[in-house]
């Protein structure tokens, strides 16, 4: 079942790719997602909403 839910081998494993194609920024907010247990997708960390 696909969740759409991010992951922090995910977000870990392709660091260079989401901060080079959509800044520092989105990936702090999906590592800080991933610390505060929150289930988000990846698309709230970049819109950051």
């Amino acid at each position: 079942m696909v969740r759409g839910v991010i992951t922090s081998r995910h977000v870990f494993l392709h660091a260079p790719v989401i901060v080079s194609g959509f800044g520092m920024k989105a990936w702090l907010r999906c590592c800080i997602a991933l610390v505060r247990r929150e289930p988000t997708t990846f698309l709230r960390c970049v819109l950051g909403s």
